[in-house]
């Protein structure tokens, strides 16, 4: 909670000395992308909060909103992840819980491995496939 004026309900926001984590999420994500054009980003109507908005502005084309699907953020993630392409899927974790089994089941039957970055409120899912296990 953030300290306020209890006569006007006005809050004093602290500034901080650094920028949030999310931005600092966006900027290696879109260093990526930069250096690597089969970097893609995911994100489920939450691009703000992620920081994907920032990604987006960056690379328009690269960026998917798929609206209030997590379930379908992951299984598209593992998708593209299966034909080579390099989705990061963020997502609030809180949400998550509506894609569990497409990422406990679907993405972890079908990829290599997957790598989670967890954050205060959201995390990123990191997908990717190698030859040697691509589904037949």
């Amino acid at each position: 909670m953030n300290k306020f004026d209890p006569a006007t309900g006005k809050q004093f926001k602290a500034s901080a000395s650094t920028q949030s984590y999310t931005t600092y999420f966006a900027e290696a994500l879109i260093a990526e992308a930069e250096a690597d054009k089969d970097v893609v980003a995911i994100h489920a109507a939450m691009g703000g909060g992620t920081g994907l908005n920032l990604f987006l502005r960056r690379f328009p084309t690269r960026c998917f909103d798929v609206g209030i699907a997590e379930q379908h953020a992951v299984t598209f993630a593992a998708g593209l992840a299966c034909e080579g392409i390099k989705p990061f899927c963020a997502i609030y974790s809180s949400f998550l819980q509506r894609a569990y089994d497409q990422a406990s089941q679907i993405a972890s039957s079908f990829l290599s491995s997957y790598m989670t970055i967890h954050s205060n409120s959201w995390l990123a899912l990191y997908c990717y496939q190698t030859l040697a296990q691509a589904p037949m």
